[in-house]
């Protein structure tokens, strides 16, 4: 234990301000991003963060906030941030949803069906350009449903090589589909 009192940090100055956003600037974006997967969302929801603490410097001044207590209050910060984004962009969901069932618009659906084939020649495509035990992994996985266990088990491989072999997979997808634009959370693990 030190003999010396934990110094708060005075955010009501600029060189304080200045500190404190310099010390965990990367800290918060990356909790941001972590849960986003958004880079330029997570920089605005991080700005929002900082610029509410500079209007509110006097209040929280008051506080005394230390240093260590700094980080805490910065994460949840963040965490809160990134719930109110997640919420109001759920709702936004929900209002078109709303919407387009109150407009009914009519679709081709030739041409959906037509982008749906050529999609799925586009991913068998890119599966079977996989190598041959890359392939299996990766079909015993998608389309056998088995976890990376089983997989392991049944190919006499380890949990580590089928899941690198998936990792290997899902990549070399991502480059073939690129065109398609399909978000990284559709081809995951």
């Amino acid at each position: 234990m030190s003999i010396f009192p934990k110094r708060t940090l005075d955010i009501r100055t600029t060189a304080g301000f200045t500190l404190l956003y310099q010390t965990y600037l990367d800290h918060v974006f990356n909790i941001c991003y972590n849960y986003l997967e958004d880079a330029e969302v997570s920089k605005n929801i991080t700005a929002d963060i900082f610029a509410s603490i500079w209007d509110r410097r006097e209040q929280l001044q008051t506080q005394g906030l230390k240093k260590a207590s700094w980080k805490t209050y910065l994460t949840r910060a963040a965490k809160n941030k990134i719930v109110d984004h997640l919420r109001s962009k759920e709702q936004s969901a929900r209002y078109l949803a709303a919407s387009l069932r109150e407009f009914p618009y009519y679709e081709n659906t030739t041409d959906l069906e037509l982008d749906y084939e050529e999609l799925a020649e586009q991913i068998t495509e890119a599966i079977e350009q996989l190598p041959p035990k890359c392939q299996q992994v990766f079909r015993l996985s998608r389309e056998a449903d088995m976890s990376t266990k089983e997989i392991a088990k049944k190919l006499g491989m380890t949990t580590y090589a089928v899941k690198r072999h998936i990792e290997v997979a899902l990549n070399k997808l991502r480059g073939h589909l690129e065109a398609y634009q399909i978000p990284k959370r559709a081809m995951k693990r």
